[in-house]
């Protein structure tokens, strides 16, 4: 006979909410095959004579469904006519008074819902607790409890009466009494609760199921007895019979899980988290907690494609967090790199996974993996064996069924819900279609800013978000295109790349109407498009790939342009001169960035310039970072700073030295600079670079020209006479650096 259909109008089978932590109640819900326990628990309480009274312990540890399985008793005892008493709290009593009251109540209401009344005196106090007037009655009870166990007991005592009629009523039929959360009520009151289950209320037709935790209940007893075993002797006085609810199987895990993802995480497509089911909490309460607790990613999930998130990763990581949120902070920020520097494609080099697969010898990579975790563990104070086993059993699994290529993804995922994308690629395909009907910017402008609204950000984040994602699919277009066989698939990639060219084009052309052109057309986006045509430079095996590089180094001039027209242009000069310091470019790579950077122009009130008539600016330089921008354009010899030399805006300052004196000892540190620097190159600045300088003599002459276009002191000539030999040592004309009078040896 089935235990699992629930009965109508059982009040105290229905759960109040649909929390993780409820029972199950209905056949369907059960995922882990735990009919015959309750069978088992049932015919304990029920296949015994009339005149017995039994006793039977449901055994598992914290969350592994005791509470289900006792209503599912429950509910059969209702259905084959005996009484279910169920007292739920019993922890909530503070002594062995209000422990007992709280029985003989919970008692004595089941009873008289099924109209059986005990003679007892203390029923006043029942009717009470069930009144209008609760905390009138509340307050009797308590004042009631406080006058000791022996006055309660003998006020709510079950006289040979009762007994006899509620025989009568049962004819034949059970009390059948589940004490709920018994590893919950305080140690030192568990005995006598026990004592009294055993004693006091060993009533012929009762039944006593006891759900309770073996370990916890023994611990506390033979706490409280200070006697080590004596909780499991104690135990085996009280309980006629036990009932074992032993942990699911992985299959068993697996089934509820899916099923709890299946109700309340739609969006989380089941195929792509294979393999976790090996890592998964065999605890039926984590185990929907984990699932429900998935729920939070539902708006990240409803505006992503399935593939674009890492469910894998979340589901890892909830499971750490589960265990320790400490510990999860920690392992987060050790291993895909701190959170401010953190982007989808910045995992930061100091990933230990990628150390890891690039370690040979795989035991050395798994003991030191394990030595990682370890240490992080005692860093954030994890001390229970068994919670140290299972966080290093799930950081193990995660690494292992993740791998280092999919770190972009992970890093990605666990980002969503402190920091949701502005633009997702579900999201971008709404725009691309709305791009595509009419091809007009105003249309998608509108979609901009009504996104915008939606997920509460700027219009012109989400417009640079957009563009930036437009990039990056011509650059999967492109890539597509030399990966497929046939040529017609060739083509079809190669239409679908133009088509978003199109639309980068014009963007740089016109920009997004009423939304500020420098925060679309900014550094970041620049550097995303250049990127990608600097790595399609090469590509250009026919005529329709050659007018395509054209095209692009068209678009990067229009840009180039239009960032000479707002200023700033340092930023950008810098970024293309430390490409070219990297030595990864080609030919072609390095033709298109030469030309680009001959596009930007330096206004000649730049601060580039004004650094030359500012006090302290060069000697400011040395440290590493110091200076950029500015200095990097004023080691540039070939910049419009110094070319060419008849019109040189940085000369034209020079000459300005011998009427300010702040100029002339720029120049003189200018020069101290370049010296310092030409051996092996320090400060950031590149050796290479200064000795283009010495490639241009009448520069260095108008600098040197400006250095002693007024005397020094007397005890700064030697240091100006080394300069000018240091010079003249690189190959510059002794005719090109003048000696002063006051610069002469015998002054």
């Amino acid at each position: 006979m089935s235990l699992f259909k629930k009965p109508q109008g059982i009040s105290y089978l229905q759960s109040n909410s649909n929390g993780f932590d409820n029972p199950l109640v209905a056949q369907k819900d059960d995922r882990l095959e735990r009919e015959d326990v309750a069978n088992h628990a049932y015919s304990y309480l029920t296949n015994l004579d009339a005149n017995w009274s039994v006793r039977v312990g449901l055994i598992a540890p914290w969350g592994e469904g005791k509470t289900t399985i006792s209503e599912w008793v429950a509910a059969r005892a209702k259905t084959d006519g005996h009484i279910a008493v169920w007292w739920r709290n019993p922890w909530a009593a503070q002594s062995d008074a209000e422990l007992w009251l709280g029985f003989y109540t919970a008692l004595t209401t089941a009873l008289c819902e099924q109209g059986i009344e005990f003679k007892s005196s203390a029923k006043h106090i029942i009717a009470g607790l069930s009144a209008k007037d609760w905390a009138k009655g509340a307050s009797a009870a308590h004042a009631y409890a406080q006058a000791g166990l022996g006055f309660v007991q003998g006020i709510t005592r079950i006289t040979a009466d009762d007994i006899q009629k509620l025989k009568a009523i049962l004819n034949g039929k059970r009390v059948i009494v589940i004490i709920d959360d018994l590893d919950r009520v305080d140690a030192t009151l568990i005995p006598r609760l026990l004592m009294s289950v055993r004693d006091v209320m060993n009533v012929e037709g009762f039944s006593f199921l006891l759900p309770f935790d073996e370990r916890v209940v023994s611990e506390a007893l033979s706490v409280h007895i200070q006697a080590e075993g004596y909780g499991e002797r104690f135990l085996e006085k009280i309980l006629d019979y036990r009932v074992y609810l032993y942990p699911p199987t992985k299959e068993q895990t697996a089934s509820l899980f899916y099923s709890e993802l299946k109700e309340h995480c739609p969006f989380i497509n089941i195929e792509m988290i294979d393999g976790v089911e090996e890592y998964l909490p065999s605890n039926p309460r984590k185990l929907k907690a984990l699932a429900r607790g998935l729920k939070l990613y539902s708006g990240e999930g409803e505006r992503h494609r399935p593939e674009e998130i890492s469910w894998m990763s979340v589901i890892f990581a909830q499971m750490i967090k589960m265990e320790s949120e400490a510990f999860f902070q920690l392992f987060d920020e050790d291993t895909f790199g701190e959170r401010e520097r953190r982007t989808p494609v910045d995992t930061t080099a100091r990933n230990p996974w990628m150390h890891f697969y690039m370690e040979e010898d795989k035991d050395k990579a798994k003991k030191s993996e394990q030595k990682r975790i370890e240490d992080l563990l005692d860093m954030v104070g994890v001390k229970v064996p068994e919670i140290r086993e299972r966080l290093i059993e799930i950081c193990d699994g995660w690494r292992s069924t993740q791998g280092y290529w999919q770190q972009h993804k992970i890093v990605y995922a666990l980002r969503l819900l402190y920091q949701p994308e502005a633009l997702t690629w579900a999201e971008f395909d709404e725009a691309w279609d709305i791009w595509s009907r009419e091809k007009n910017l105003e249309d998608l402008t509108q979609w901009i800013q009504k996104h915008a609204e939606n997920v509460k950000k700027e219009s012109a984040e989400i417009a640079c978000e957009l563009f930036k994602t437009t990039i990056q699919r011509y650059d999967e277009y492109l890539e597509r295109a030399i990966n497929v066989l046939l040529q017609s698939d060739h083509d079809s990639c190669i239409d679908d790349a133009l088509q978003v060219f199109e639309l980068i084009d014009l963007i740089i052309e016109n920009s997004f109407p009423h939304i500020p052109q420098d925060k679309t057309l900014g550094i970041e986006t620049f550097k995303s498009f250049y990127g990608i045509c600097s790595k399609w430079a090469h590509f250009e095996g026919n005529v329709a790939d050659q007018e395509q590089r054209a095209k692009e180094k068209e678009a990067l001039k229009k840009w180039s342009k239009k960032v000479n027209t707002n200023g700033g242009v340092v930023p950008y000069t810098v970024f293309l001169k430390n490409l070219g310091r990297t030595g990864l470019h080609e030919k072609q790579a390095a033709q298109l960035r030469d030309a680009i950077l001959s596009e930007f122009h330096l206004d000649g009130d730049s601060g580039a310039l004004k650094a030359l008539e500012t006090s302290g600016t060069l000697e400011s330089w040395y440290p590493y970072e110091a200076g950029a921008g500015t200095k990097d354009w004023l080691l540039d010899v070939e910049s419009d700073l110094w070319m060419p030399i008849e019109n040189s805006p940085a000369l034209k300052v020079f000459e300005k030295a011998a009427e300010n004196k702040i100029i002339q000892i720029n120049a003189y540190e200018f020069l101290n600079l370049l010296g310092h620097v030409c051996n092996e190159g320090a400060w950031g600045i590149e050796r290479t670079d200064v000795l283009k300088f010495y490639e241009q003599p009448q520069i260095i002459a108008k600098i040197w020209e400006a250095a002693i276009a007024t005397p020094f002191q007397f005890r700064a000539l030697s240091s100006l006479r080394e300069m000018r030999t240091r010079l003249i040592s690189r190959d510059i004309d002794e005719s090109l650096l003048p000696i002063p009078d006051w610069l002469k040896d015998n002054n």
